[in-house]
C-alpha cells in the first residue's frame, strides 16, 4: 500500500484513542502525534531547552501510562524502532529525548514540497524581472539625455526674444544645420547655442 494520509494530532483526544494497551503500531503513530510540527522552546526541569521539529521530550513513565504498557516494554520498543532506523533515543534519569529519523517523510505532502519550489521559482522570475526592468529604465533615461533635438524656428525666435538678444532665429539655424548639430546634447538647450553663435559673429566681425 502506498500513498500519504494527514493525521491531526486531536486523534490522541479521540475515545477510540483511549482503549490501552495500545498495539506496536498505534504506539508510533502517536509518537508521530507527539513530536513537535515546527521547533519551539519548553521549561524543563526549570531549564529553557530546544525542542526541534520532529523532537519531543518525554519520560519511560509518561509513556508506559499513555500506552498502558510496562517499563520493560517501552523500553523495548523504543530500542526496537532505534534498531531499525526509525527513531534516535537519548534518555537520563530525569527524561527521554526521542528523535523521529526522517520526519519530513511523515510530514511533507509532495504537494507541499512542489507549492514551496514554485513560490522559490516565483520569487526567483520575478527578481529578474524587476532588475530587467530597471535596467530597461537606466538605458531610457540614458538615451533621452544623449539624444539632441534639434529646435524648430519658432522656438528660436520665442527663445531670443525672451533673453533679448540680437540673435537671428533663421541665421541662428542655418548655422548649426550648416554643422548638422554636431556637438549638441538636449540638456544644453538653446543657451549654450546662442552663445556659440554669438562667439562665431564676433569673429567675423573682427
Amino acid at each position: 500500500m502506498s500513498g500519504w494520509l494527514k493525521v491531526y494530532r486531536s486523534l490522541a483526544d479521540h475515545w477510540l484513542w483511549q482503549d490501552k494497551p495500545f498495539s506496536k503500531g498505534q504506539a508510533w503513530i502517536d509518537l508521530l502525534l507527539l513530536v513537535n510540527h515546527t521547533p519551539k522552546k519548553a521549561l524543563i526541569d526549570g531549564t529553557l531547552q530546544e525542542i526541534d521539529r520532529g523532537q519531543t521530550i518525554t519520560s519511560i513513565r509518561k509513556l508506559c501510562d499513555r500506552w498502558g504498557w510496562s517499563n520493560t516494554k517501552v523500553r523495548r520498543f523504543l530500542k526496537m524502532l532505534e534498531d531499525d532506523g526509525m527513531v534516535n533515543v537519548k534518555s537520563d534519569s530525569k527524561k527521554t529525548v526521542i528523535n523521529i529519523v526522517n520526519y519530513s517523510v511523515f510530514q511533507d505532502s509532495e504537494t507541499e514540497k512542489t507549492t514551496v519550489k514554485r513560490q522559490q521559482d516565483d520569487t526567483e522570475t520575478s527578481q529578474k524581472h524587476t532588475n530587467k526592468n530597471e535596467k530597461n529604465v537606466k538605458n531610457e533615461k540614458k538615451c533621452s539625455r544623449a539624444r539632441f533635438v534639434p529646435p524648430s524656428y519658432e522656438q528660436v525666435s520665442s527663445y531670443c526674444q525672451e533673453r533679448g538678444n540680437d540673435v537671428d532665429a533663421q541665421r541662428f539655424l542655418d548655422f548649426y544645420q550648416s554643422k548638422g548639430w554636431m556637438g549638441q546634447k538636449q540638456d544644453e538647450g538653446l543657451e549654450g547655442s546662442s552663445k556659440e553663435l554669438g562667439t562665431e559673429r564676433r569673429r567675423e566681425e573682427e
